[in-house]
């Protein structure tokens, strides 16, 4: 074996869970997680995944993730929530919006769920008020991130790109590696007319190894859109 080789699996069984996750590592990080009993890293590494699935509309890995992490100790509500966004991806959206509807769990949970109900029924003013909430009642990082991503989703439904391209842009910068935020600072640029600018975001996404390959799939396929 060569030295590089061997540096880097010395590198690899030194670094932590957190460290191999912010590198964009998300598979190694998992593992790392698993082998130290970290329930809570390897459900945020689980999560990643998912809402990356959920939003690509990829039904197929998003229900095999879901009945794995029917395993874990999760938050009140939370399979609910997810489960009823697979039944939008599955095209039945009044079981989705009725499903969303009815969640119940923390503030957090349940406004971020009625205003995924409101953008599916074509109703961003009303999405905007309930994300907003939601994002008020955020109790970690992570909760803010999604509710803010969702935000920029229902600023281009409702007609405010310029608006999405602002919370993207911080989010891009804010969490690099993730691969949500560029997607949708992409669809705020596109919905500008700024296709130059939209199209080399996704194809340095499309390239970019430190992103996940359904991120890099879900840039992939927008640029095809926009050819």
């Amino acid at each position: 074996m060569s030295a590089v080789l061997t540096l880097l699996q010395i590198i690899l069984l030194l670094a932590s869970g957190a460290e191999l996750e912010s590198d964009g590592r998300l598979v190694e990080a998992g593992v790392k997680y698993e082998e130290n009993g970290d329930t809570r890293g390897q459900l945020r590494v689980l999560c990643r995944f998912l809402e990356e699935w959920l939003y690509a509309g990829e039904i197929e890995h998003a229900f095999i993730l879901l009945q794995a992490m029917e395993q874990f100790p999760l938050v009140q509500g939370n399979l609910d929530f997810w489960y009823a966004r697979l039944a939008w991806s599955c095209g039945l959206p009044e079981m989705a919006c009725r499903e969303l509807d009815s969640v119940t769990g923390s503030s957090w949970l349940m406004n971020r769920s009625r205003g995924m109900a409101a953008i599916y029924r074509g109703d961003p003013e009303t999405a905007l008020e309930l994300l907003d909430l939601s994002w008020s009642a955020a109790t970690t990082v992570r909760e803010r991130f999604y509710s803010s991503h969702d935000i920029c989703f229902a600023l281009i439904q409702s007609g405010r790109p310029a608006e999405a391209e602002q919370v993207a842009t911080r989010l891009t910068g804010s969490f690099p590696g993730e691969g949500l935020p560029p997607i949708a600072l992409a669809l705020s640029l596109r919905e500008q007319e700024r296709f130059g600018a939209s199209m080399t975001l996704l194809q340095e996404v499309a390239t970019d190894s430190l992103f996940t390959g359904i991120t890099r799939t879900m840039a992939d396929a927008m640029l095809e859109d926009m050819e």
